[in-house]
């Protein structure tokens, strides 16, 4: 079978989007398990479009009914209409080098982030990423595998990096970070915000990491939480605020899950 590198459920939860290397993205609809129904056969797709290259993220437009964002081996990041299979923009401004992560704002409409392995995360604004907003570099040039915004601050921005950090951004100034959160041993491959005062680190050290972010002062390491094995692949990361609960994948082939207050899955 074909690596599938991201899933993503549609801002109502009513569809699944895959992508990969078979160079298709794949939805699902999930109306049958949403409604507490059980069929043991496998869901077909709705929809099944391809694209040139090998895609490694996606994210659902919060804005824009249907539409998905991708990031590619390549470098472009595209947007397509997934019921019509209308390809909106695809727009080459990484070298060539592949896009690790692609990601949206959920306060500032058609605002989207890519990074790449070119060491750079790029604002994308208005609809159909019409307009360069913005570059972020990391001190060292290091590349950068994921980007997260804030769902309770429209201004920051979080990066994780292969040199083994994380960093904070406010998009009114990037010219450099706000915060550099220092102490995985290996890349970092995801940082997902745990509200507006947290956040949550993955790394290929087979560890995560939760910070405390609050005011100006330096970032400070709260939990580190080990259990599952992670020491070559992206695995993902996935947080729920609400319930205090952080989610990942395994080499070992399960899926973890933690509590904040735990350092050991639960």
């Amino acid at each position: 079978a074909d690596i599938v590198c991201s899933v993503e459920f549609s801002p109502d939860g009513s569809l699944l989007a895959s992508a990969g290397v078979a160079k298709q993205i794949r939805v699902y609809p999930l109306a049958s398990i949403r409604n507490g129904e059980y069929d043991p056969e496998p869901v077909a797709a709705a929809f099944i479009h391809r694209l040139p290259s090998k895609m490694s993220s996606v994210a659902w437009s919060p804005f824009d009914e249907g539409v998905l964002t991708v990031g590619d081996y390549d470098g472009v990041v595209a947007q397509v209409h997934i019921p019509s299979g209308h390809l909106i923009a695809d727009v080459d401004e990484h070298a060539g080098r592949r896009v690790w992560s692609v990601a949206h704002s959920t306060l500032r409409p058609h605002l989207c982030a890519s990074a790449s392995d070119d060491g750079s995360a790029r604002i994308w604004a208005g609809r159909g990423l019409a307009e360069a907003s913005g570059v972020i570099t990391l001190p060292r040039r290091a590349a950068i595998c994921g980007v997260s915004f804030c769902a309770d601050d429209e201004h920051a921005l979080a990066l994780a990096g292969a040199d083994c950090c994380a960093y904070v951004f406010d998009l009114r100034n990037t010219s450099s970070p706000l915060q550099v959160l220092e102490g995985h041993r290996r890349p970092v491959s995801f940082a997902r915000f745990m509200g507006r005062d947290r956040l949550v680190t993955a790394s290929v050290d087979s560890s995560l990491a939760l910070w405390s972010l609050t005011g100006g002062a330096a970032p400070t390491l709260f939990r580190c939480y080990r259990g599952h094995a992670n020491h070559k692949n992206f695995v993902g990361l996935s947080v729920r605020a609400q319930d205090e609960l952080i989610a990942c994948g395994s080499e070992s082939g399960a899926a973890y899950a933690y509590h904040r207050a735990w350092s050991k899955p639960v």
